[in-house]
Order: structure tokens, then sequence, then C-alpha cells
């Protein structure tokens, strides 16, 4: 996650709501799309 400029402490602070998304960008990507294989850092639009 941090290669794909995702900061672990915020994400795990939208951990309660994955399914949700969080409701608020992480970095460039979204909790549940930064949980996703499809992942990449290049998902940043």
């Amino acid at each position: 996650l941090a290669l794909a400029g995702v900061d672990p402490a915020r994400l795990a602070e939208f951990a309660g709501e994955p399914l949700l998304g969080g409701g608020e960008p992480v970095g460039c990507v979204r909790p549940v799309e930064a949980l996703s294989p499809e992942a990449l850092p290049s998902a940043c639009a």
C-alpha cells in the first residue's frame, strides 16, 4: 500500500466501513480500491 501512495494509518481509520469505500479519499485511492488486487498507483486520475 505504501508503494501505491496509500498511508496505512489513514487506511485503518476507514477499516470499519470498507464496503462503503470510507466516504473520503485516502491519497488518490479509496480504501476499498486500495484493498483490491486491481488497485494500481496509476489509479489516481
